[in-house]
């Protein structure tokens, strides 16, 4: 891989880029403090897994629970 990102265009003609809402929602993962300076909503991730992890993540901080990938997973019911 030459780095890269790779882009697509979605049936209604917006851009979204796979690896860029992965590193996003990967970002709170190592600073679960992002969370609170975020304005991001999840329906504004395209992929739908991202989006309900997201969610995820937000309903966590919201209870102010840790934002890992256990309590995460926990919290989604898997």
């Amino acid at each position: 891989m030459d780095g890269a990102l790779n882009s697509w265009k979605t049936g209604d003609g917006r851009l979204f880029n796979q690896e860029a809402e992965e590193a996003f929602v990967g970002s709170f993962f190592l600073d679960g403090g992002l969370v609170q300076e975020c304005t991001v909503k999840p329906d504004q991730l395209y992929t739908y897994k991202m989006r309900e992890i997201f969610a995820v993540i937000l309903r966590l901080a919201e209870k102010g629970k840790p934002v890992d990938v256990i309590s995460v997973a926990e919290e989604a019911g898997h």
